[in-house]
């Protein structure tokens, strides 16, 4: 009756660690790690697939941009757009995170824009000013 039991578990468990393993896969696609970058003409979605983050062009114009825009809108409606005074007229684009953290477009390995951010933390603090 044991074998029967651990035998029937069998199918159940193999579909289990199936399963994992595709959503693992697809997971990796909402993260960009500091040792990544994503290149023209792959996509960054967020996690919730709400917005989605790419290299465009827009009309027939040669020139490329990084933008934001939101995922379920059947147009593409680009609302934030990283390199707007400096656009990259090639496919060589990339973006990437520097060893602060910070994201950087880059083309052929020159960095076109950029953020700066720095962040203090000078320990947390409860709202009543207790640590």
């Amino acid at each position: 009756m044991n074998r029967t039991i651990s035998l029937s578990i069998f199918p159940f468990m193999f579909i289990v660690v199936g399963y994992m393993l595709v959503a693992s896969k697809f997971l990796q696609l909402y993260i960009l790690n500091v040792s990544q970058s994503i290149s023209d003409g792959k996509t960054l979605v967020s996690s919730r697939g709400v917005f989605e983050h790419n290299f465009f062009s827009p009309g027939n114009s040669k020139n490329h941009y990084l933008g934001i825009w939101y995922e379920n809108i059947p147009t593409d409606r680009v609302f934030w757009v990283a390199n707007r005074a400096n656009s990259i007229n090639d496919s060589s684009d990339y973006l990437t995170f520097n060893s602060r953290g910070n994201p950087e477009l880059r083309q052929h390995d020159t960095v076109v824009w950029y953020t700066n951010i720095t962040i203090y933390h000078s320990g947390a603090q409860n709202p009543d000013g207790t640590s």
